[in-house]
C-alpha cells in the first residue's frame, strides 16, 4: 500500500495482504485479513476489521462499534488483576454489611460481577455469614451462561464467620476476557451454612433452584439473572 489511504468507501484489501501507510481515512468499513500497521493517525466511519495484528504509532477514531473478541488487555505492557472485581461492583466495607441468609443446598446463589480488562481469574473469595460448616463449591459464568470455571468442593467449616474466610480457588485458572459481564454462582452442600449477600443493588442477582450439589452437569449452565432480588446475590470477590 502507498503512504496515505484516504478511502471514500468501505476499504478491503484486495491481495488480502497486510495495510502498511502512514495514514488511513476511511469513511466506510476497513478489512485487513492480515496485518494492519499505521504510522499516522487511523480512523474509520465504521467497522475496522484485522486478522492479524494491529500496530498503531498514533489515535485510533472509530465512530461505529469496536468489538475486540480477544478483550483488551492492561494498558502499558501492565497486568490487570481480578482482586477489583466485586460482585455488583460493591466490596465489604463493614462485617456487619449484607443480608445473611441460610443456605439451601439445593440452590446456586447467583451475582453478576464485571471484568474491565483481561485478567487471569484464579477464584474468588465469599463474604460467609455467622456460621460456616459443610463444603461449598464456586463458579464463574459468562454472559450467556455458561459456565466457565469451578472450584473444587472446599470445606468451609473452619472460616470466620461474618467474614471473607480463605480464598477459594477454581480447579483451572481462568484467562478472563473484559470489558464483559460475568456471574459468580454459590452452591453448599448443608442447610445450616450461612452467606451474607447483597441487600440493594441494580444488577443481576438471584438464585437457581432444584439443583443436586454433587451433580455439576446441572449447573453447567444457567440463565443469567438481569433483575435485582434482594438477599440473593452473594457478595464475593475474585482474585
Amino acid at each position: 500500500m502507498g503512504n496515505n489511504v484516504p478511502v471514500g468507501v468501505a476499504y478491503a484489501d484486495p491481495d488480502l495482504q497486510a495495510v502498511t501507510c502512514t495514514t488511513l481515512a476511511a469513511s466506510g468499513a476497513v478489512t485487513a485479513a492480515s496485518t494492519l500497521a499505521v504510522t499516522g493517525a487511523v480512523t474509520a466511519a465504521s467497522t475496522l476489521a484485522v486478522t492479524g495484528a494491529t500496530t498503531l504509532s498514533s489515535t485510533l477514531a472509530v465512530t461505529g462499534a469496536v468489538t475486540p473478541t480477544g478483550g483488551v488487555a492492561a494498558g502499558g505492557g501492565f497486568t490487570a488483576s481480578a482482586r477489583l472485581c466485586h460482585t455488583g461492583g460493591a466490596p465489604v466495607m463493614a462485617s456487619t454489611d449484607g443480608s445473611e441468609v441460610t443456605i439451601t443446598n439445593t440452590i446456586l446463589y447467583v451475582a453478576e460481577v464485571f471484568i474491565a480488562a483481561n485478567c487471569t481469574v484464579t477464584g474468588a473469595s465469599v463474604f460467609w455469614g455467622a456460621t460456616t460448616d459443610g463444603n461449598a463449591k464456586i463458579c464463574l459464568f459468562n454472559s450467556a451462561g455458561a459456565r466457565v470455571a469451578i472450584s473444587a468442593s472446599t470445606d468451609i467449616s473452619g472460616f470466620t464467620g461474618d467474614s471473607y474466610g480463605t480464598r477459594i480457588a477454581f480447579t483451572a485458572t481462568y484467562a478472563a476476557k473484559g470489558p464483559a459481564t460475568y456471574y459468580l454462582g454459590v452452591i453448599c452442600d448443608t442447610n445450616t451454612n450461612t452467606i451474607n449477600t447483597h441487600t440493594l443493588g441494580n444488577f443481576g442477582a438471584d438464585y437457581v433452584t432444584s439443583l443436586v450439589y454433587g451433580t455439576e452437569s446441572g449447573y453447567a449452565t444457567i440463565t443469567p439473572p438481569t433483575a435485582f432480588v434482594t438477599a440473593r446475590g452473594p457478595i464475593a470477590t475474585l482474585y
